[in-house]
C-alpha cells in the first residue's frame, strides 16, 4: 500500500509503500527530458499584502504595544478572516482597560461581533448586559451567513464565559433570536436552536421536534459532508462505488443533530411530543450507519430517557425500541455448518486446494457467510458495520492471499497497534484487558467487549501497577470453526470482492454458469 509521497524542490516525486508486517520501498519518479524544468514563479501581489498586513498583526499576540489597540482595532472588520482573526487575538493581549470603552463607543456591527468575542475571552463577567445591549441592534438580515453565523457563537460564548443572562436581557435576546426561527440556512438554524433551548425560549421543544421530522423526511446531508459528487467518483472503479454506497445508505445526518439537542431538553415536553421524538428512535436506529452508529444513536436516547418522568419510563422505553450489542448479534444468520477446529493446513487445503476448482458462489453466499462468522460487529464493509477492528473493503487490495485469511485463522500472530488491546495488571493482582475508550489524569475508561462497545469499565490510575500491549488480540481466533467448507470459501471469495457483488469474482461465474 501507498503510504506517503511528497514532491521536493529538487523536481522530483518521492513516494513510499509499506504495511504492518509486509515489505517497505522507497521510490523516486524523476523526469528525464530536454524541456526547461525551471518552475514558473507564481507571485499575487495582493495575496502577498494580505499576508504581510496579517503577520504585522501576529507580532502583538505575544506583545503589549501602544501602536496594538488602533492597528487591530482598524482590521476586526476586515474582509479577510484571517486578518480578522489576527486583529482580534492582537487585541485580547493588550490591557484591556485600555480598549474596553472603545467597544462601547463603536458602532460598526462586525467590529461589535469580534470585539464581543475578545470581550468574552478576556472581560469581567459583568460586562454581559452591556455586551447583549450592543450587540442587540445588530439585526441578522442585514449580515452574510457567515457573519450570521459569527454573531450566534459570540452569544454563545457569553453565555459560556459569562453565564446565563439576567432577566431582562435574556428576555430581550430570546426575543430576538426567536423571531429568526426558523432560518431558511441549516448552518444558521443549528446555532439558532441551541441558543434558543439555552434560553428556554417559549414553544422551541415544540419548533425543535418540527425540524427532526422535517429533516427526516427530506433525508438532509448536512452541508460539507457530501463532498465528492458523482461525478468525482465514477473517475475511480475502485474507490467510486464505495464512496457512492456510502452517500446513498447515509444516515439523515441535520435530523440527527435535532435528535442530540433535543436529548438535553428538560422542560416544555408534552406527551404528544415525546411520543413523535422517540419514535422516531425506533426508526432511525434501523437506518444503517454501521454498528458504531447504532450505538452512538442509543447513547443520544439514554441521554434524552434522562428527562423522561420516571413514571412514564417504561412507556417510551418500549415506543423507542432499543439497540443492544446482543439484540445485533441474535439479528445475524447462524452458520449453516457443521464446523469443526480446523488446522492450518486444512485452511491451505480448503483455500487453495482442488477444492475450489469446481467452487460455485454467489453474491449472497458470501454476505451471509461474512455475518454467520461475525466480521460486521467489529469491521466496515463498504461503509456498513462497527469500528472496533480494520476496515476491510480495500483488504483484498493491500494484503494477499495467504496473509488475508491467515490474519482471521489466527488473530494473534499479527496485532495492529491501531487496534490492539491495552494490558492493565492492578494492585489487587487482577488483570484486565481492553480498549482505551478515555483517560484523565486520575482515571481510564475502558471497553474490554469488543463486541459491546457500550459496556464500559472506569480504573483508577492510583490502583494500577502496570500497563502494556495486549499479546492477545481482541480478534477471538476459532471463528471460522462455526463454518463448513464451503462458507469458508464464500466468506474468502467475499473478501476478496471486497464485498462488490459486481466483481470479478462473482460477474465472471455467472456468465460460465
Amino acid at each position: 500500500p501507498l503510504t506517503d509521497m511528497i514532491a521536493r524542490n529538487d523536481g522530483n516525486l518521492y513516494f513510499a509503500t509499506s504495511g504492518r508486517g509486509l515489505d517497505s520501498h522507497l521510490y523516486r519518479l524523476r523526469y528525464i527530458g530536454n524541456e526547461n524544468k525551471t518552475a514558473l514563479k507564481v507571485e499575487d501581489s495582493n495575496a502577498s499584502a494580505l499576508r504581510q498586513r496579517r503577520k504585522e498583526l501576529e507580532k502583538y499576540h505575544s506583545l503589549q504595544s501602544e501602536v496594538a489597540i488602533p492597528l487591530a482595532w482598524m482590521d476586526l472588520n476586515h474582509q479577510d478572516r484571517f486578518i480578522r482573526y489576527a486583529a482580534r487575538v492582537a487585541l485580547e493581549h493588550q490591557p484591556i482597560d485600555q480598549w474596553q470603552q472603545k467597544y462601547f463607543e463603536e458602532q460598526d456591527p462586525i467590529k461589535l461581533i469580534e470585539g464581543a468575542i475578545a470581550l468574552a475571552h478576556q472581560g469581567d463577567n459583568a460586562l454581559e448586559g452591556s455586551i447583549l445591549e450592543k450587540l442587540d441592534p445588530i439585526k441578522l438580515e442585514l449580515l452574510s451567513d457567515a457573519q450570521k453565523i459569527a454573531l450566534l457563537r459570540a452569544y454563545a460564548l457569553l453565555f459560556i464565559r459569562m453565564g446565563e443572562p439576567d432577566a431582562s436581557h435574556g428576555t430581550a435576546t430570546t426575543k430576538k433570536l426567536q423571531s429568526y426561527f426558523p432560518h431558511a440556512n441549516n448552518a444558521v438554524n443549528r446555532e439558532l436552536a441551541q441558543l434558543l433551548l439555552y434560553l428556554k425560549a417559549e414553544g422551541i421543544t415544540q419548533e425543535l421536534v418540527g425540524q427532526l421530522e422535517k429533516h427526516t423526511r427530506e433525508k438532509t446531508v448536512t452541508e460539507g459532508i457530501q463532498m465528492l459528487s458523482e461525478e468525482t467518483t465514477l473517475r475511480s472503479e475502485q474507490y467510486g462505488p464505495l464512496i457512492r454506497d456510502v452517500i446513498a445508505k447515509m444516515p439523515p445526518s441535520e435530523a440527527i443533530y435535532y435528535g442530540l439537542l433535543l436529548s438535553h431538553d428538560e422542560i416544555g415536553w408534552t406527551k404528544p411530543l415525546r411520543e413523535k421524538y422517540f419514535s422516531w428512535f425506533f426508526d432511525v436506529l434501523g437506518a444503517k450507519g454501521g454498528m458504531s452508529f447504532k450505538a452512538y444513536m442509543e447513547n443520544v436516547r439514554q441521554q434524552a430517557m434522562t428527562n423522561v418522568p420516571e413514571a412514564e419510563k417504561s412507556y417510551f422505553q418500549e415506543l423507542s425500541g432499543v439497540y443492544t450489542p446482543s439484540s445485533a448479534i441474535a439479528d445475524l444468520p447462524q452458520p449453516i455448518g457443521p464446523g469443526r477446529n480446523y488446522t492450518g493446513e486444512d485452511m491451505g487445503d480448503i483455500i487453495w486446494g482442488d477444492g475450489m476448482r469446481d467452487y460455485q458462489s454467489s453474491f449472497a453466499d458470501g454476505e451471509r457467510a461474512y455475518q454467520a462468522a461475525m466480521c460486521t460487529l467489529c469491521h466496515r464493509m463498504r461503509g456498513e458495520g462497527g469500528a472496533a477492528g480494520p476496515d476491510l473493503t480495500q483488504a483484498h487490495s493491500k494484503f494477499g492471499s495467504y496473509d488475508l485469511m491467515f490474519a482471521i485463522y489466527s488473530p494473534n500472530d499479527d496485532i495492529s497497534d491501531q487496534y490492539a488491546n491495552t494490558l492493565f495488571e492492578m494492585k489487587d493482582g487482577e488483570k484486565i484487558a481492553g480498549r482505551i475508550k478515555s483517560e484523565d489524569g486520575e482515571h481510564i475508561t475502558l471497553m474490554p467487549n469488543p463486541f459491546n462497545e457500550s459496556y464500559t469499565v472506569h480504573l483508577a490510575k492510583s490502583e494500577i501497577s502496570n500497563r502494556s500491549l495486549s499479546p492477545i488480540s481482541p480478534m477471538p481466533p476459532g471463528l471460522l470453526n462455526r463454518l463448513n467448507e464451503k462458507e469458508i470459501k464464500d466468506l474468502f471469495v467475499y473478501l476478496r470482492s471486497g464485498g462488490d457483488a459486481n466483481h470479478e469474482l462473482y460477474t465472471k461465474k455467472r456468465e460460465v454458469n
